[in-house]
């Protein structure tokens, strides 16, 4: 009997597989997972795209470290910036180029709700995503616009790998929680 239950649980396993998430760098940090996620400020300093660029990165860089924060990724941020585009990325998330006045520009991101379920910004994330939609639609592929907004989200240091608009230091809004 038990190696009926055994070989039942095992099929059922192979016939529902389990969900891997789909990021690869510092995933728990940019989805607000890993354990210093709870230091993080949710009182947001008011800021501007140029500012942020300016902040001195990590070094050396944590590319592989899901465990750890820099100071400043234990922060939100609040910026009035310019949306110049923004599309669907492979894994889900919806990558936002921002940018001030000058040619400053940087990536905000909004995570793939599908994985955020054990996130401490799980609601806002979602929310955020939602209102979004309704602002823009779904992004399918990158679509330019020029469009200001207010963005709310915590801070983050990604590895720099091409990313469209990413900003000199690497600097994102990675998860956004707020759109107005």
């Amino acid at each position: 009997m038990k190696l009926i239950y055994i070989s039942l649980i095992i099929l059922l396993l192979s016939y529902f597989p389990q969900r891997q998430h789909p990021g690869k760098e510092r995933w728990t940090v940019k989805i607000c997972t890993d354990p210093l996620s709870n230091s993080i400020n949710t009182t947001p300093i008011f800021t501007n795209t140029s500012s942020l660029i300016l902040l001195t990165a990590p070094h050396p860089f944590p590319k592989n470290d899901n465990s750890s924060r820099h100071a400043q990724e234990k922060q939100t941020y609040t910026i009035t910036t310019t949306i110049r585009g923004f599309k669907q990325e492979t894994d889900g998330d919806y990558h936002i180029v921002v940018g001030d006045t000058s040619d400053h520009t940087m990536i905000c991101e909004i995570p793939n709700p599908d994985y955020v379920n054990s996130s401490r910004f799980s609601a806002q994330i979602k929310a955020t995503r939602s209102k979004f939609e309704q602002m823009f639609g779904i992004p399918s592929k990158y679509k330019k616009i020029q469009r200001k907004v207010t963005l709310t989200g915590v801070l983050f240091f990604d590895f720099i790998h091409g990313q469209t608009g990413v900003a000199p230091n690497g600097v994102e809004l990675h998860p956004l929680l707020e759109i107005k």
